[in-house]
């Protein structure tokens, strides 16, 4: 029987995601997405496709839920060409990932033994289907979880005999050029909060003054969310989407997770202060910090809470995001008097 698909969707856009099918994939209708999609499984894995229960659109990426006769997958599909050798380095990492026992989805080889493979003009990798729901942002018991799954990834990631695929080995300058343009943006949404742009002039004297010498680098997540953190119960079931993994400094990828964390696709709001100790709680028991880590977490945590801010959908997520960077940034003593 041939499969159907009634519509497609976008992951966090808006707009017309049929129009956005025909120009990025050259999809004219469903039923031509549909043929297109049930060829590149057939031909690269040899496998048919009973069933499609979604297929969602993320810029260039479309992202297809599927079953065979034996097994349910999700079809990741990049129409950029540019992005493909990058895809393909970190398709491979995640293989290596999963082979050392890390919770992550594992990849389906084709026919020909490849794990990130070009369907021209598409680069293609079939994930198996992983059971779970996202992070719960009210639990701290997942919470917990993360982070004790962030800090042993990253010293897993530390024993990637590839690393020399994510060349330059060297921190990029996040912390400055974020902090540049939260102080450019700040002012655009009111002129009342000069005590946030002050926070962010500490937050650079700090990340000046720090010996970076005493912080841990190495690969990151870079985007260590809910939406990309699967749970049954208490259990982490799978580690998603490493397209946005880099080289780092590990403080940064926690204090991003630790503001991030419970993020989806929308309607991005600040986390609990309990369920934030949580997950860093969770990620020291595994991976001590260091005395500058311990040092500039804090700056980092204000820094990460103006940047939620400035990234909420709606006036009420944003103004409690506002208000939830005020405290963090008090807390980290960041916050001039009067």
């Amino acid at each position: 029987m041939t499969p159907t698909l009634e519509h497609c969707e976008f992951l966090w856009e808006q707009g017309d995601p049929a129009a956005a099918l025909r120009l990025r994939f050259g999809w004219a209708t469903l039923p031509a997405a549909v043929a297109a999609l049930t060829a590149i499984v057939y031909t690269n894995y040899g496998l048919r496709i009973q069933h499609i229960d979604r297929l969602a659109i993320s810029a260039a990426n479309a992202v297809v839920w599927l079953q065979t006769a034996s097994d349910r997958y999700i079809l990741k599909l990049c129409a950029l060409s540019r992005f493909h050798h990058a895809l393909a380095v970190r398709t491979a990492l995640v293989h290596w990932l999963a082979e050392a026992a890390q919770p992550v989805p594992a990849i389906q080889p084709s026919q020909q033994g490849e794990y990130q493979l070009l369907n021209a003009p598409y680069s293609v990798a079939l994930h198996h289907w992983v059971d779970g729901s996202p992070l719960n942002a009210s639990d701290p018991t997942q919470a917990h979880a993360a982070g004790a799954a962030l800090a042993r990834l990253h010293l897993t990631l530390a024993r990637y005999p590839a690393l020399a695929d994510f060349a330059p080995l060297t921190a990029p300058a996040r912390v400055a050029s974020l902090g540049a343009e939260l102080a450019a943006w700040l002012p655009t949404l009111s002129a009342k909060h000069t005590q946030l742009s002050g926070a962010l002039d500490e937050i650079a004297r700090r990340w000046v003054a720090l010996d970076h010498a005493d912080l841990p680098q190495g690969l990151a997540h870079n985007d260590y969310r809910a939406a990309n953190l699967l749970f049954q119960g208490s259990d982490l079931r799978a580690i998603l989407d490493f397209e946005e993994l880099g080289w780092s400094y590990w403080v940064d990828d926690v204090a991003w997770g630790a503001v991030f964390l419970g993020t989806r696709y929308r309607d991005w709001g600040p986390l609990a202060p309990a369920v934030r100790a949580a997950f860093l709680t969770g990620y020291t028991a595994i991976r001590p910090l260091t005395a500058a880590e311990q040092t500039i977490l804090p700056a980092l945590l204000a820094l990460g809470s103006i940047a939620l801010a400035r990234a909420s959908q709606t006036p009420e997520l944003q103004s409690a995001s506002i208000a939830a960077a005020y405290d963090v940034a008090q807390e980290a003593g960041l916050l001039a008097s009067g």
